[in-house]
């Protein structure tokens, strides 16, 4: 900044006239720094000498404001500008929302780019995308497909990471419908899905209960030559072993429910050991769980050893898994071991496990519950 006023001052001596364009470098400098103060005696000194700012000066004189934690000066030059109906006013717009989101206001924010786009324009992209990634973060899924829907209009259209978060959110919400919906969408636009997206979809799908149709988007991934990840086949495995608890045991032995699991996991680990994919700590935990629910502790006991002998550490929701497992089969002593050395490691269980295991430490008659 120093060289840059140097050769300012330099120029001013030599009687050559700094135009807008040093002037608004200068500011945005000082804007940068956090030298509000100084920015705005540049700006003062640039109306003295009867520089005329244009709308770029101003857009980076607001983001200054904002930056500075003085939305309020930002909003009054908004306001002034607005009134003197300045062309490409959408500049000033967008500078502003991105003020309201660096301060935290997303709220404001939100409600200048509904205000804009009534007036029938459009935020710039960047502007967008801050935009969208507050309200995700918010959890204001309805808000964030407003901002889709407005940016189409304008033939605007978000990228895939955008796409992505709109559609895992709608998942995780089980609202297929509408992920559905955005996922055609991306895809008609000529937008490539990638793994990230066909796992949110597949674990949408199996949290609805429709394994069903999460295995045959895992078909038409894999058709399109999209390599799957751990992450994915976890999801897969996970529910599968929901939908197999869903339809209960009835009827099924209990030393033969542990077969069934391992022969319904199976075309997935070998799919995985095809793809050189090897199970993570959350993959591992899934499979522990599912043979914990079918009372075959010593696999879910030798899953766990195999785990550590990898170099993998388990984590809280791992202990969970098997310490209910041993708690629900009676075997107290062993769930006692299992916490005490998940404390060594400095983990803590959940209220409700800890509720559940002094409730059966208590009463051993009900561990079977």
């Amino acid at each position: 900044m120093n060289e840059a006023v140097k050769l300012l001052t330099e120029m001013m001596v030599r009687g050559l006239a700094p135009d807008k364009i040093h002037y608004t470098c200068l500011i945005n400098g000082y804007c940068l720094k956090g030298e509000i103060q100084n920015a705005e005696q540049v700006f003062e000194q640039m109306l003295k000498e009867n520089i005329r700012p244009d709308i770029v000066t101003y857009g980076v004189l607001i983001d200054g404001f904002c930056r500075g934690g003085n939305v309020s000066k930002a909003e009054v030059l908004l306001e002034k500008m607005e009134e003197k109906g300045i062309d490409d006013i959408e500049i000033l717009y967008s500078a502003m929302v991105r003020g309201y989101l660096h301060s935290g206001w997303t709220d404001r924010a939100y409600r200048l780019f509904l205000r804009v786009a009534q007036q029938g324009n459009l935020v710039d992209h960047s502007s967008c995308s801050k935009l969208l990634n507050d309200l995700f973060r918010q959890g204001n899924i309805k808000g964030a497909s407003t901002v889709f829907s407005k940016m189409l209009e304008k033939n605007v259209v978000p990228d895939v990471i955008s796409y992505s978060k709109l559609i895992t959110a709608y998942c995780q919400t089980r609202d297929m419908h509408n992920a559905r919906f955005w996922f055609g969408d991306m895809v008609g636009r000529g937008l490539s899905a990638d793994v990230i997206v066909y796992t949110a979809l597949m674990n949408g799908w199996c949290r609805a209960g429709c394994l069903e149709e999460a295995y045959r988007l895992f078909d038409e991934m894999t058709s399109l030559m999209i390599k799957p990840d751990v992450v994915l086949y976890t999801v897969l495995l996970d529910g599968q072993l929901k939908e197999t608890l869903q339809r209960g045991w009835q009827g099924i032995p209990r030393e033969s429910r542990s077969e069934l699991l391992r022969a319904k996991h199976m075309k997935l680990l070998s799919s995985m050991k095809d793809q050189e994919i090897e199970p993570d700590v959350a993959c591992y935990t899934v499979l522990i769980d599912g043979r914990c629910k079918a009372k075959s502790l010593e696999e879910a006991r030798k899953l766990f050893d195999d785990m550590l002998q990898k170099g993998l550490t388990p984590d809280v929701c791992t202990y969970t898994a098997l310490i209910n497992g041993y708690r629900s089969k009676g075997e107290i002593a062993k769930a006692k071991n299992l916490l005490q050395e998940m404390r060594g490691k400095g983990m803590e269980p959940d209220a409700l496990m800890t509720d559940l295991f002094n409730l059966t430490t208590e009463n051993p008659e009900i561990s079977e519950g």
